[in-house]
C-alpha cells in the first residue's frame, strides 16, 4: 500500500524548531550517500533463501553535521524482502520523528512499485523512504557527523523469479540542520548477484553417477 508524502519542509519542522537553540555552525557543507555491503564493498553475492545486509555509508571531506534525514532506497527489479532496519545514533529507531516507510508498514514487507507512491515520488519505481530526525525527545537534537547511517536486513525469497543481478541505490532528499539543508549526493551503489541453483542439479548428478556401475554390470554379463 502507498504512502503520501508531505512537503520536505513541513517534514522538517520539528527538527527545525528544536535545533535553533543549539545553533547552526557546519550547515553549509556536504554529503556523499554510499550504498555497500556488509563488509563495506560495493558488490555482494546472495543465494536464493538467504539474508544479507545492505549499509547506507555518509561521508564528508569537510566534516558535516546533520539533525535531519530523508532519503530513498531505490533497487532495481520487485520481489526482495525488507526484513528490518536500523538506523546509527543518535538517530532512534521507530522513534516519535521516524517517519520512515518501514515505521508505517508491518514488517516484513515485499518491496513493489506501489509501496511507495503519491506526490512527489516517481511512478514506476521500487523504492522506500526513510526519514527521521535525531534523538527521541523534544530537547535540542544531537548532532550526527559521518558514518555508518541506517542498515537494512534484506531476503531473497526462496521463490526468487527476478533477474540474477540487480543494484540498490540512494537518492539523497534532504539533510539538514535545524532549518539549513546540507548538499547531499548520491555516491556509490551496490550491485547484487543472486545465485539460482539449477532445477534438479542434484538428480542430475546422481543419475551421472549411476552410468558408470551400469555399464560395468552389462559388461559383466556378455
Amino acid at each position: 500500500m502507498g504512502r503520501n508524502r508531505a512537503p520536505a519542509s513541513a517534514r522538517h519542522a520539528a527538527s527545525a524548531i528544536i535545533a535553533l537553540g543549539a545553533g547552526l555552525s557546519g550547515a553549509d557543507a556536504g554529503y556523499v550517500l554510499d550504498v555497500r555491503a556488509a563488509d563495506g564493498s560495493t558488490s555482494t553475492t546472495v543465494v536464493i533463501g538467504e539474508t544479507f545486509r545492505v549499509d547506507f555509508w555518509l561521508s564528508s571531506s569537510v566534516g558535516s553535521e546533520h539533525t535531519s534525514a530523508i532519503f530513498r532506497s531505490v533497487f532495481s527489479h520487485a520481489g526482495l524482502i525488507l526484513l528490518g532496519y536500523e538506523w546509527a545514533l543518535p538517530y532512534v529507531t521507530g522513534s516519535i520523528f521516524d517517519d520512515s516507510t518501514a515505521a508505517n508498514v508491518a514488517l516484513p514487507v515485499t518491496l513493489t512499485e506501489s509501496l511507495l507512491a503519491g506526490p512527489g515520488f516517481p511512478a514506476g519505481v521500487v523504492d522506500i523512504e526513510f526519514s527521521n530526525v535525531t534523538g527521541n525527545d523534544f530537547l535540542p537534537p544531537p548532532p550526527f557527523g559521518q558514518g555508518l547511517l541506517i542498515s537494512l536486513h534484506l531476503l531473497v525469497p526462496a521463490d526468487w523469479r527476478g533477474p540474477e543481478s540487480m543494484s540498490i541505490s540512494a537518492v539523497p532528499d534532504t539533510f539538514a540542520f535545524g532549518f539549513r539543508e546540507i548538499e547531499t549526493l548520491a555516491g556509490s551503489s551496490l550491485a547484487l548477484a543472486i545465485v539460482i541453483p539449477a532445477p534438479g542439479g542434484a538428480v542430475l548428478l546422481l543419475s551421472f553417477a549411476g552410468i558408470p556401475s551400469r555399464r560395468r554390470r552389462g559388461g559383466a554379463s556378455c
